[in-house]
């Protein structure tokens, strides 16, 4: 159980920092042009 709950947790985290990393590179884009 708690495996899987890490698991879980461990790709929320990876979803927002990827969200995080897309927003910044959005921003950078924008900033660029």
């Amino acid at each position: 159980m708690s495996l899987f709950s890490s698991l879980d947790l461990d790709e929320n985290l990876d979803y927002r920092v990827n969200m995080k990393t897309y927003q910044l590179l959005l921003n950078l884009k924008i900033v660029i042009n």
